[in-house]
């Protein structure tokens, strides 16, 4: 289960935030949750509907070959477990601001290659069940 941690020193809530700098004075007077990589990727996967087909990236290989890590980091679907991710309230307030691939890597603290596995089609297809998903982030969080 998630912990959540109050902070007080508005230069410590900071630290947390990604990107940098994305919180205002304000907002550090909120309520801040801090996660680790494990406790981000169980709630990812919790919030996934196990039912559901989500949409798999695109080749990131290819793209990687074609047009190196940058291209990578660009990549980003509709309707994907990343866009999921991105649009979580909690994982909004701990500063995911988008659902492309460098963004989610960086926010969940994942190499390139963990992120491969998880979304890509060539594990899974064109779509992937919501279950499958959750089966994958869960082993990823045990792993953590």
């Amino acid at each position: 289960m998630p912990h959540d941690m109050l902070l007080d020193d508005a230069d410590k809530v900071k630290a947390y935030a990604w990107p940098p700098g994305s919180i205002t004075e304000e907002e550090t007077r909120e309520h801040i949750p801090c996660w680790s990589k494990r406790e981000k990727l169980q709630h990812w996967a919790s919030i996934l509907k196990p039912m559901n087909y989500y949409n798999s990236m695109p080749s990131m290989e290819q793209h990687l070959n074609r047009y190196g890590p940058d291209g990578v980091d660009a990549l980003r679907e509709n309707n994907t477990i990343l866009s999921a991710a991105a649009d979580d309230p909690m994982f909004k307030k701990m500063g995911l601001t988008s659902d492309t691939c460098g963004e989610v890597r960086k926010f969940f603290h994942m190499t390139t290659h963990e992120l491969h596995h998880v979304v890509c089609y060539c594990h899974h297809g064109e779509r992937m069940e919501g279950i499958h998903a959750q089966e994958r982030l869960r082993v990823m969080a045990d792993r953590s």
